[in-house]
Order: structure tokens, then sequence, then C-alpha cells
């Protein structure tokens, strides 16, 4: 997972400048809600781990960095830190939940609803951006 990451960050890095932001970050969110989608579905343990690596990968070029460039470039520096800190609070809570809430779902045998309810929030994310 940690490969694909730093692959897709690199990528999007390098091409962030030749794309518009808003296609990239909608695109992103719906091949996520696509792969989360998937991996509800996915039949045997090695198609659920490349679902999982594009999963991470797709996530990584939308909301895995462009939100911290996109602050770069729409407020000034002495704003942005600030606005970064406001930015990983529900980030991490969001992240927490959904660990939590996965390990929970894992153990009761109730993980393709997660996955969908999943999929459905990073569709809304495409639609409000």
């Amino acid at each position: 997972l940690g490969s694909a990451k730093l692959v897709a960050t690199a990528v999007i890095l390098v091409g962030i400048d030749r794309w518009n932001r808003v296609p990239v970050l909608e695109k992103s969110l719906l091949a996520t809600a696509a792969c989360g989608a998937a991996l509800a579905f996915a039949s045997g343990p090695v198609v659920a781990i490349a679902i999982m690596i594009l999963w991470r990968a797709v996530f990584q070029f939308g909301f895995g960095s462009l939100n911290f460039v996109l602050l770069g470039e729409l407020f000034p520096a002495g704003v942005k830190g600030r606005l970064v800190a406001l930015e990983i609070i529900p980030s991490s809570a969001w992240n927490f939940a959904s660990s939590y809430m996965f390990s929970r779902a894992l153990d009761a045998g109730f993980l393709a609803p997660l996955l969908i309810a999943q999929a459905c929030v990073a569709v809304l994310g495409a639609l409000v951006v």
C-alpha cells in the first residue's frame, strides 16, 4: 500500500500543473467509490488486495495529496498553517471512525455495507466538488 501511495503522490505532484485540479479530484473520488463498491463484492483475497491497493492509489490522487496543494495555492502563508491544522482534525476523526468501524464490521461480518457506505460518501464528495 505504501508503494502505491508513493507512486500516486509522485505522479500527481509532477502532473498537477498540466491537469485541472477539479476534474482530478472528481475522478479520484469516483474511482475511490468504484473501488470501495468493488471491494465490497470482491471474491478471494488476491482480488481484494489488488482492489485495496488500487483504492489507496486513486484516493491518493485526490484527497490524499491534492488538498495540501490546493491549500497552498488558495491561501496566504500566514493562514495556511492554521487551515492545514483545521483540515487535519476532521480528516483524523474520519480515519479513526473508519478504522474503528472497519474492525467492528469485520468482526461482525458486516463489511460489505460499510464499504458501500464509504463509496456513497465518496460519490457525494464528487458531487460537491
